[in-house]
């Protein structure tokens, strides 16, 4: 990659026979995918994704080995075969790493490339997710050492859809662990039924998948959720997936749409649904840029904000004693939450009611 990727450092690098040592262009975690401390950083531009891309190692201007790459699977790192047999392979779905969707082994001896995994040797090796000493179905592990999935569980796995705890169709999640078509709509909800209260613009820096936005019923009857939501910020639509079955929101109740329902990602909020074509935008929204909330197909609530209402880690909240389509269009009426909620002490109240702003 040229002088441009010179590593240099104060301390002596010392590496033993059988070792593994990390480079890396970001030493923040949250920022690299959750790289292993060890890491040394270099500087310079980023490894590119075409054909006819390599990389060097020299020593004092001599090349002591090098590798040329001809594609990139995005979120996979590609690693040596330990044995041998294959060569090079991407990382398996076994070797996840960090808090985000990244798979591979930074740092530690790489796994079997696909093709010298032995099935029954008790060695979990990809593309194996399992591996129990035997070739037995109907003990977890099944004759591929593959985990063996067991609809109405309770636990959503390899390639269920859903699983409600149960295998009774009609409830949204069918006999056979396959999602149903959504129930459709709640008819005659006006606009400013469903009203934007709450939002967390930013979690946390870098990727951020713990954004959510809070949604409240200010209606009289109980609202069917489940198929008929959609966000748009500023042009871009994003259409909000999640729930099984029925999924009410009551009257003067409250649900959330996040960019993540897993709760490792998202610091604990309690997060109904999903939508993942955007993030929120930092610098606020004004002008002509709006978020708006569709329900049905229809206008529910649109809201702008300020980039001073965007804080690290703390949501901004509409007060209590405000919660109409109207009074969210006050910025006055907004104030930043003061209570913590999930696992990582982010301030907000999602899910639940927000106190008031004269109060906060």
């Amino acid at each position: 990659l040229g002088a441009a990727h010179t590593v240099t450092s104060a301390d002596c690098v010392s590496v033993k026979k059988g070792d593994h040592i990390l480079f890396a262009r970001e030493l923040d975690t949250a920022k690299n995918g959750g790289l292993p401390a060890t890491a040394i950083k270099y500087a310079g531009p980023s490894m590119t994704n075409g054909s006819g891309n390599g990389v060097y190692i020299a020593i004092l201007g001599v090349v002591r080995d090098q590798v040329v790459w001809t594609t990139s699977k995005n979120g996979y790192a590609t690693s040596l075969d330990p044995k041998g047999q294959v060569t090079w392979c991407n990382a398996g779905v076994a070797d996840k790493y960090g808090p985000e969707e990244n798979f591979g082994t930074p740092g530690a001896a790489n796994p079997a490339c696909p093709g010298a995994a032995v099935c029954g040797d008790s060695k979990t090796e990809s593309p194996e997710t399992c591996d129990d000493g035997n070739k037995t179905p109907g003990d977890g592990c099944d004759e591929k050492c593959q985990v063996e999935v067991e609809c109405g569980d309770g636990d959503k796995e390899g390639s269920e859809e859903c699983d409600d705890g149960n295998k009774t169709s009609g409830d949204g999640c069918d006999d056979k662990c396959k999602l149903e078509a959504p129930p459709p709509c709640t008819a005659g909800v006006d606009a400013g039924t469903l009203l934007i209260t709450e939002l967390m613009a930013k979690s946390q820096s870098g990727t951020d998948n713990g954004e959510w936005i809070e949604i409240h019923n200010a209606g009289t009857e109980e609202i069917q959720l489940t198929g008929c939501l959609k966000l748009r910020n500023k042009t871009t639509d994003a259409p909000v997936t999640g729930g099984v079955g029925k999924v009410m929101i009551p009257a003067g109740g409250f649900s959330i749409i996040g960019r993540s329902d897993d709760p490792k990602k998202n610091h604990g909020a309690p997060v109904t649904f999903v939508q993942s074509k955007f993030y929120l935008t930092n610098s606020g929204l004004s002008g002509d840029n709006k978020l708006s909330l569709f329900y049905g197909g229809a206008v529910m609530d649109e809201l702008q904000y300020s980039a001073a209402q965007v804080k690290e880690g703390v949501s901004t909240q509409l007060s209590s004693d405000k919660l109409t389509a109207t009074d969210n269009d006050d910025p006055k009426n907004w104030c930043p939450s003061t209570k913590t909620y999930g696992t990582a002490g982010k301030n907000g109240t999602p899910g639940a009611a927000n106190d008031s702003c004269s109060s906060s």
